[in-house]
């Protein structure tokens, strides 16, 4: 009988403890990368990602979730806190039974988001007319940890029985709480209390194994600190719910406004971008021409690329290829036959290498990914095998690769900004300072702007009349978590990244460069 009664809180803290350290690392490694998470949210609110489920089984043709994409990175902020204090209180009891309700509509509802996931048609159209994009990664743990889409499913599936398990023994539990000794409302109590420290240690060490991060490990530890001074002080189950939820925010706020303490992206500190072009780094720094603007205020843009320039004068002038739009210079060069996923095609077709992965024609092609950028669709003239409308398609031999630049110097710093018009405009006056700076230091130095690109006046009284590189958006935001961010190159290798609220001065770069 004895055994019995020692035995069913010892079981239920083991059951509480997998499932409050899960919860409690998933949420930490989201809310190091709160804007990570939020790019995951708004493919989610797409219509073609989760909203035509809703269209096509109560006929709701307007139902849309893309109104929340606006606030994906307030719900990102706001689920990563959710799921660190809801994992903490399971495991030290604090407001039981609102815990463990909140715990099952929780997991209950991304149980039916990973199963729709998991069950998504990509490439198909639903019967409301929209093209399903999938989700391919549900994003419960960030960049650190991939899980497929029925990976995730049973992980929640299994969180869920575990729940049940753990509810019914606590709920045993509590009928006969006024024998326990040390019990103090509803909170654990002292022989509670040591099992679950030593439980979710255990298991938040396994999974920070697992991602080789150790930093939920202090997180906990301040966590287990402040319940047991409150506990003994205040024995307040609410005191507890706000203060793990203070810490929570508190570290979502650091992380949002400086950069994630642990960056799990392909793009961390350490990078080689001079890496065989066969591996995962392929890519990074592959740029379209800078952008041309009017930088002798003659009237004429000037044409940097190599081969825009018809007649080699150095401008873009009457007669050159697309003279009168102003902007996008083409290559000047003969037809010559280019290999693409398509086959082979000529040059002057505008038929970018990737054209086959967006037209519906090649919708059975094994590359085709209708959910890649909107930046690589090309436009081609109306007749055209592959032609598509509203989207223009830049000449295929017009994308250069300043690879051979990272290569030639030994510094260089990137200033990139996934778009310029939300991107914080205070810092660039500070960012352009720090540019005349490495120039006359002779460290190479260049902005890069992917999305909406400045025009000439943004060109003239944000950036000071600095020439820019223009970017793809995706590659952007995956290279540094701030807009705009910079990023400092050593030897073709990924040397130090700094947010916006942290520019360094020229001092410090170079001793970054000397050491």
């Amino acid at each position: 009988m004895i055994i019995k009664a020692l035995l069913k809180p010892v079981i239920d803290s083991f059951f509480k403890s997998i499932i409050g350290a899960t919860l409690i690392v998933s949420g930490l490694i989201k809310a190091n990368d709160t804007i990570g998470f939020s790019i995951k949210l708004s493919d989610y609110f797409q219509d073609g990602a989760l909203a035509y489920r809703v269209q096509d089984i109560f006929g709701w043709n307007s139902f849309s979730l893309e109104w929340l994409i606006e606030y994906s990175l307030y719900l990102a902020i706001f689920i990563c806190v959710l799921e660190i204090v809801l994992g903490f209180c399971l495991i030290v009891g604090a407001r039981i039974k609102e815990t463990i309700f909140l715990l099952f509509s929780m997991l209950f509802f991304f149980l039916i988001l990973t199963l729709h996931t998991a069950t998504c048609a990509s490439g198909e159209t639903s019967s409301s007319g929209v093209m399903i994009q999938c989700v391919s990664d549900c994003g419960c743990f960030g960049d650190a940890l991939k899980f497929t889409p029925w990976g995730s499913f049973t992980k929640d599936l299994i969180l869920i029985v575990l729940l049940i398990i753990s509810s019914i023994i606590s709920f045993e539990l509590y009928k006969g709480s006024s024998h326990r000794l040390f019990k103090v409302s509803r909170l654990n109590s002292l022989f509670d209390d040591i099992f679950a420290v030593i439980f979710s240690f255990i298991f938040t060490l396994i999974w920070c194994v697992i991602v080789s991060w150790y930093f939920p490990l202090l997180m906990l530890l301040i966590l287990f600190l402040s319940y047991f001074l409150i506990k003994k002080y205040y024995s307040s189950e609410i005191l507890i719910v706000l203060t793990v939820s203070l810490i929570s925010l508190s570290f979502s706020y650091y992380t949002l406004n400086n950069l994630p303490i642990k960056d799990f992206r392909p793009y961390k500190i350490g990078t080689d971008v001079k890496a065989d072009p066969d591996d995962d780094n392929d890519g990074l720094f592959d740029y379209e021409d800078e952008f041309p603007y009017d930088s002798n205020n003659d009237g004429i843009d000037d044409c940097i690329g190599p081969f825009n320039d018809c007649d080699g004068d150095g401008v873009l002038n009457d007669g050159d290829p697309l003279f009168d739009f102003g902007q996008n210079c083409f290559d000047c060069k003969p037809e010559f036959i280019i290999e693409s996923s398509c086959g082979p095609v000529l040059s002057n077709e505008c038929v970018h290498p990737e054209a086959c992965n967006y037209n519906k024609d090649w919708i059975n092609h094994p590359d085709y990914n209708p959910a890649l950028p909107d930046w690589w669709k090309c436009h081609f003239e109306e007749g055209h095998d592959l032609h598509k409308s509203s989207h223009q398609c830049d000449d295929c031999s017009d994308y250069i690769s300043v690879r051979h630049i990272i290569e030639d110097y030994s510094a260089v710093v990137l200033i990139i900004s996934e778009d310029l018009h939300k991107s914080e405009k205070l810092a660039y006056a500070e960012l352009n300072s720090l540019k005349d700076s490495l120039t006359n230091k002779d460290i190479q130095n260049f902005y890069s702007f992917a999305g909406d690109l400045p025009d000439s006046s943004h060109v003239k009284n944000i950036l000071g009349g600095n020439k820019y590189i223009q970017a793809d958006p995706e590659m952007s935001k995956m290279m540094i978590r701030s807009n705009p961010g910079i990023i400092l190159m050593k030897n073709g290798v990924i040397t130090k990244k700094w947010h916006y609220n942290n520019i360094p001065d020229i001092d410090e770069v170079l001793q970054i460069l000397k050491d």
